[in-house]
C-alpha cells in the first residue's frame, strides 16, 4: 500500500486507524472506541472492517502487533503499534485527505450547498 487512495472508504479508516495509533499501542477494540469518541459518536467500525484493516496494515509493514495477557483478564489480547513506516504513511496519507477534502467540499461549495461555519458570538 504505497498510496492510500482516498476515494476508497477502506482508506479513510485506515487513516483513522493510524492516527488513534499515534497515541500508542492499543487493541482493536480500543481502537473502534477511540475513533467513536474523537469523532463525537459520528464514526464507528464494523468489527470485520476493522480487523481485515488491522491485518492488511500489518502485513504492509505499518503496524506491528504482540499478543498480551492482561492481569485482570483471562483472554489475552492482540496489541497494535504503529511502525515508523506507519507513521510516514500517515503523514502522506493526512496531507492526501486535505487535498481530497477540499477537492470535495470546492464541488459542493460550488453548488450551493456548503453549510456556513457558525460563528460563536463575541463576549460583551
Amino acid at each position: 500500500m504505497d498510496d492510500l487512495k482516498l476515494q476508497r472508504g477502506s482508506a479513510t479508516t485506515v487513516v483513522l486507524v493510524l492516527a488513534v495509533l499515534m497515541d500508542g499501542p492499543r487493541h482493536g477494540y480500543d481502537i473502534a472506541r477511540e475513533v467513536e469518541r474523537r469523532s463525537g459518536d459520528t464514526l464507528s467500525f464494523k468489527y470485520a472492517t476493522l480487523y481485515s484493516v488491522l491485518h492488511g496494515l500489518e502485513a504492509d509493514g505499518f503496524i506491528r502487533s504482540v499478543w498480551e495477557q492482561a492481569q485482570e483478564e483471562r483472554r489475552a489480547r492482540r496489541v497494535y503499534n504503529l511502525t515508523p513506516e506507519g507513521a510516514v504513511a500517515l503523514e502522506k496519507a493526512c496531507k492526501q485527505w486535505v487535498e481530497f477534502s477540499q477537492a470535495v467540499n470546492s464541488v459542493i461549495d460550488a453548488a450551493g450547498l456548503l453549510p456556513t461555519p457558525k460563528s460563536d458570538p463575541l463576549p460583551t
